[in-house]
């Protein structure tokens, strides 16, 4: 982590109406919901990508071997996108700040991973939830199942993809804006002409 103590004694100086403290704490605090965020993401990305391994040779090869050609459609967009979710994921993931960077840097470092997150869950309609659920109805409506069958399989999984980009949406709005807004608040702080040219020092 950072050091707080320079940190601190730089903001009383400068500032001299701010408790040091508490200014440290609040850092802490900020930087320490950051991390926590950041082992949720790995998380979420680890078994992604675990699903996706488990899937991938099952519908690859159901893409060759299927009589149907919709269904073989169907694995096939379904197999590309077990390829392509994790490479997404990976790309949307930034390396965590290195404590000896300046305070600034780190805050900045961790504000883009956060905005990164927003944009890819902002965005799971396309690049997620549309591609396999496309992959799962073409599968289904290319198999000899009755057309009742066919027409209520993709109402559900149209609902359960619904579903999903509601709660990954809902994720933004409750989980990474308030961290993004709390990150570019005490950025905003240490950014001040005063302290800018001290903090990148600490």
């Amino acid at each position: 982590m950072t050091d707080f103590d320079s940190l601190r004694e730089v903001w009383h100086r400068e500032t001299g109406h701010v408790p040091a403290r508490s200014w440290a704490e609040e850092l802490h605090m900020v930087r320490a919901r950051a991390e926590r965020l950041r082992r949720v993401v790995r998380r979420r990305d680890w078994t992604e990508t675990g699903v996706a391994i488990l899937l991938f040779p099952l519908f690859a090869s159901a893409a060759f071997i299927m009589p149907r050609a919709l269904s073989a459609v169907g694995a096939a967009i379904v197999a590309v996108a077990c390829v392509l979710v994790p490479i997404r994921l990976r790309a949307a993931r930034h390396r965590a700040p290195d404590p000896a960077q300046p305070v600034t840097h780190a805050l900045r470092a961790e504000l883009a991973e956060v905005r990164a997150q927003e944009r890819l869950l902002g965005s799971v309609a396309w690049w997620y939830v549309g591609p396999l659920a496309l992959g799962v109805i073409l599968f289904v409506a290319g198999s000899p199942v009755s057309p009742p069958f066919k027409a209520g399989y993709a109402v559900l999984v149209l609902a359960a993809g619904a579903w999903v980009v509601h709660l990954n949406r809902r994720a933004v709005r409750r989980d990474l804006q308030p961290v993004a807004r709390e990150l570019e608040r005490v950025l905003a702080s240490v950014d001040e002409p005063s302290l800018d040219g001290a903090s990148d020092d600490v």
